[in-house]
Formats: C-alpha cells, sequence, structure tokens
C-alpha cells in the first residue's frame, strides 16, 4: 500500500489555508501549513511533499526565487501558486513547471490541480 502523499499549503491568509488543507485532506493527502517564506522553507527541507500548494506572495515577499529552488531540489513535486495578476508573469518566469491558478479562485480547481500523477 503506497505511503499516504503529502501536501504543503503556504498562504499568509488563515482562511485559505484552512480552506485549501481540509479539500486536499479529504481528498486524501496529508496537509501541512506555513505562513511565510521562511516556514515553507523549513518544511520542505524537513520532510518531502508531493505537491506545494502556495501564495505568489508571503507576507511582503515574492516567491519566485523560492520556486526555482523547490522545481530544482525536488522536481516531482507538482507546484500549484495561487498567482495575483501582478505576479503572474514573475512566477511563470521564475518556475515553468508550476500550475498558476488566478484568484479570485474555487477550492475545487486547486484540488484538481494538486492532484498528484502518484495517487
Amino acid at each position: 500500500m503506497p505511503d499516504t502523499p503529502r501536501a504543503l499549503i503556504a498562504d499568509d491568509s488563515n482562511l485559505t489555508r484552512w480552506a485549501i488543507a481540509h479539500a486536499l485532506a479529504a481528498d486524501g493527502y496529508q496537509v501541512q501549513s506555513a505562513c511565510s517564506c521562511d516556514e515553507l522553507l523549513e518544511q520542505l527541507l524537513r520532510r518531502h511533499v508531493a505537491v506545494l500548494v502556495t501564495a505568489s506572495r508571503l507576507g511582503d515577499r515574492a516567491i519566485g526565487g523560492l520556486l526555482t529552488r523547490v522545481a530544482r531540489a525536488w522536481p516531482d513535486t507538482r507546484i500549484v501558486v495561487l498567482c495575483d495578476s501582478e505576479d503572474r508573469e514573475a512566477v511563470r518566469r521564475a518556475c515553468t513547471q508550476a500550475t498558476l491558478v488566478d484568484r479570485p479562485f474555487a477550492v475545487a480547481d486547486v484540488v484538481r490541480h494538486a492532484r498528484h500523477k502518484n495517487m
């Protein structure tokens, strides 16, 4: 029996993290959350995740550079970015393998994009 896939949700909104975490848990994921770039990186270094769902900005920091590092270090991690329109092109340039989901979004769309190929 395969291990339960892990997902990490990073957003500075408690409500966004809660809604996506509950939906992914119902879809069979073991879910962790982070509210800052530092916390996101700390959790990724601690344990591999199948899916990273993150905001295009955490606090006042754009995450493009961090996404580039994540994609290089963990190429099998599916990356879904909750994008504000002004960040879309910068995120696309930083991480071409990311799936971009525009805000406002439906949680069901995030879950659909997060589904990992190994599930």
